[in-house]
């Protein structure tokens, strides 16, 4: 289980070339499409406390600098840069290409949540604190 992004659109999208090196990738996520099983935690991550939905309701997502993975055959490392809450901060991806028709990717992102100042930081002397990183597994179908 987890928290699903249902309203996100790509409203950037540029293959160069079939090597998909130098592609990039410009995701808008709305965040009050989120959805989880657990509604209490839902609007919590939804409060004040956390994204802030109500004053911040978009976040953007842009992939740049995709490079082919050393001694690997149809995986990337990339730069997955988040914009949430007026902060724009980069963070490195992988992702492996799963088809090519249609372009579906599969992949994985560990975000900070200090460096986009995301909630509290993390205390260990606290049992209800939440851990900095928040890694963001991803599977979808890059289409525009």
């Amino acid at each position: 289980p987890g928290v699903d992004l249902g309203g996100r659109r790509i409203t950037e999208n540029k293959i160069p070339n079939q090597s998909y090196e130098g592609a990039s990738l410009k995701l808008e996520v709305d965040l009050n499409s989120m959805w989880e099983d657990n509604p209490k935690r839902l609007n919590h991550v939804k409060s004040s406390d956390f994204l802030d939905v109500k004053v911040f309701p978009t976040s953007v997502v842009t992939i740049t600098d995709v490079k082919p993975k050393a001694g690997a055959t149809d995986e990337y490392t990339a730069t997955a840069t988040l914009e949430i809450r007026q902060v724009k901060v980069p963070f490195p991806a992988t992702f492996k290409l799963l088809s090519k028709e249609p372009l579906m990717v599969e992949g994985d992102v560990v975000l900070s949540r200090e460096k986009v100042t995301v909630g509290k930081p993390y205390n260990a002397m606290n049992p209800m604190s939440i851990y900095d990183d928040v890694k963001v597994h991803f599977k979808t179908e890059l289409k525009k």
